[in-house]
């Protein structure tokens, strides 16, 4: 065989060689989709030995519903001090009374409000729980607001009319969360008003210890 004639079959056979990955074989792409296309269709051990596939990213929905869920603590905030009579935090009276934060009231109009403490004895503020305002099955969060430095809460600004379930929460209490029996709708969302949870009362709004 010539010279010429000996490199044309040299490059042929090279050629088909290379060409016997397409047979979505055994030993695939070397280690790269080797495994996966050989031994049923998943691009080997992760697209090749350098690049693993990444994990699947985790949906919050697979968390379940927000009744069933605690919340972090929330930031510390300082509460509001009244210089009108009466004077100071106020905790434990109802902010929705008409001409305080009521619609059309004299201060900025609260969606719900009230306090909360660390036991039904009312004698300590619980500081920077959540409060959550949820629709009725507990699935979702309409609105919320942390509890400060008196255990005082407050959501500035409109809510749905209702009904809805309450709860207070924090991660790392026990229990973490305690959810109000029955439903609130308009009209309800001064926590600390009369018959609900005002403070000298036999309903505070706790969590704890």
């Amino acid at each position: 065989m010539t010279r010429p004639a000996l490199l044309i079959a040299l490059l042929f056979g090279a050629a088909c060689t290379v060409g016997e990955v397409s047979n979505n074989g055994d030993d695939g792409s070397g280690d790269g989709n080797g495994d996966g296309n050989g031994d049923g269709n998943g691009m080997g051990d992760g697209m090749g030995d350098g690049m693993p596939m990444p994990d699947a990213p985790t949906a919050d929905a697979d968390l379940g519903p927000a009744k069933d869920r605690c919340e972090d603590k929330g930031p510390l905030s300082q509460a509001y001090n009244h210089l009108d009579a009466p004077v100071g935090t106020r905790a434990g009276t109802n902010c929705l009374d008409a001409g305080c934060h009521a619609a059309g009231g004299d201060g900025p109009t609260f969606g719900f409000a009230g306090t909360a403490y660390t036991s039904e004895l009312a004698t300590a503020p619980r500081v920077g729980s959540i409060v959550r305002l949820m629709d009725v099955a507990g699935e979702t969060v309409i609105a919320s607001a942390v509890t400060d430095s008196a255990g005082n809460f407050r959501y500035v600004g409109a809510v749905p009319a209702g009904p809805h379930i309450v709860d207070i929460t924090e991660c790392g209490l026990v229990p973490d969360k305690r959810l109000m029996p029955g439903q609130v709708n308009a009209g309800q969302m001064g926590c600390n008003q009369a018959g609900c949870h005002a403070v000298p009362g036999a309903n505070p709004i706790s969590l704890g210890p």
